[in-house]
């Protein structure tokens, strides 16, 4: 892609940016930061565990141990009733 010209344009803007005010930058001279080498919406390598006196499983993996799913689960309510369990689909659209 474009990463390399478009790192260069922001580079030269940076130093052009120091170089005239050296003050403004305590920490030193600038650098462009390339961007991560992967982005993910639903990553599956780290699924957050739900916490709570009635946390439940937080992922379930399908017969390819793909994990797909999140499971939601809520707290006690006000009234007194059970704790409501619902699974929320989730597919992985990472790049």
């Amino acid at each position: 892609g474009r990463v390399d010209e478009i790192l260069a344009t922001r580079q030269a803007a940076l130093d052009a940016a120091y170089d005239a005010h050296p003050e403004r930058f305590p920490n030193g001279p600038p650098r462009a930061r390339r961007p991560p080498a992967r982005v993910c919406i639903n990553p599956t390598s780290t699924v957050p565990e739900v916490e709570g006196p009635h946390a439940a499983k937080s992922a379930a993996s399908d017969d390819h141990g793909d994990t797909h799913a999140k499971r939601v689960v809520s707290g006690p309510s006000i009234d007194g009733a059970e704790p409501q369990v619902s699974e929320i689909s989730q597919p992985s659209l990472c790049s």
